[in-house]
């Protein structure tokens, strides 16, 4: 449930939904820093450098269109994108910037 949660407020820092001194509050309750005996980098050790700010994702009205090279067209919303995830995995974000970060 945490990473669920976890998540939710990721994807609403991102969006825009939340300001990004609240969202760092709630972060801190509920982040998740190791997985599996592995460490991770906190949310807030993200740049935001963006150059129209953070962008917004109207989440109510979002959609994922999985079309091209694939035997059943289709197309998803906020949440059935939610219920699709199957499995986590660390992995490594490396930036052309030269910053790396961790995360799940």
């Amino acid at each position: 449930m945490n990473k669920i949660i976890l998540i939710l407020i990721f994807v609403l820092a991102l969006s825009g939904c939340v300001q990004q001194s609240e969202t760092l509050k709630q972060l801190s309750s509920v982040e998740v820093r190791e997985y599996e005996g592995e460490k991770l980098d906190s949310v807030s050790s993200f740049r935001d450098n963006s150059i129209k700010g953070v962008q917004f994702v109207d989440i109510k009205n979002y959609t994922l269109d999985i079309t091209g090279l694939v035997e059943n067209e289709t197309s998803l919303d906020y949440d059935e994108v939610l219920e699709n995830q199957k499995y986590s995995k660390v992995v490594t974000l490396h930036c052309v910037e030269g910053w790396s970060r961790n995360i799940l």
